[in-house]
């Protein structure tokens, strides 16, 4: 979410580190060398650097850790993100404004997770489809859709959240 905000920011192409990352999640996307490629995704390596933020300097540290002495074995990444003073109120702004434009992208968007050693990770994401558009029996469709709405009502939710 952070590094995706970063990444189309004016300031960013100014960086002298990025990581390219070709976007395995998207299928057959338009680019400028045709259809079906894979599109390119730049974002900050490891490394600091400083932004201005509404006013405010921003210091942005990312390290990666890996294993094996490889950057193929990549186990985790440390972000975070520093502010002169004493409120973290820009950092919170920030995260937020980052969350919106996040959420903004997904707006008829379908997440696919798998699971991925003891842990959910989005997979895959695909545009939304109408429901008229799923080829299969009426009767099948109308109880998936009934066992979602049941799913999705907040009483529900809570239940699932209490047990």
């Amino acid at each position: 979410m952070l590094l995706a905000w970063l990444s189309v920011q004016p300031f960013f192409k100014d960086l002298n580190s990025s990581l390219v990352s070709v976007d395995l999640k998207k299928a057959g996307n338009l680019t400028s060398r045709g259809p079906n490629k894979k599109m390119l995704q730049y974002t900050p390596w490891n490394g600091d650097f400083w932004f201005r933020f509404k006013g405010h300097w921003i210091a942005f540290r990312r390290v990666e850790k890996n294993s094996g002495g490889s950057f193929l074995f990549r186990e985790s990444e440390e972000v975070s993100l520093r502010c002169f003073g004493w409120s973290t109120d820009i950092l919170k702004e920030l995260m937020e404004e980052c969350r919106e434009k996040y959420l903004e992208n997904l707006r008829g968007k379908t997440l696919i997770f798998e699971a991925r050693d003891g842990r959910w990770e989005e997979s895959k994401t695909r545009s939304s489809r109408d429901i008229s558009t799923v080829l299969h029996d009426d009767k099948v469709k109308d109880d998936l859709l009934n066992d979602m709405k049941k799913f999705l009502d907040p009483r529900t939710q809570e239940w699932h959240r209490e047990i």
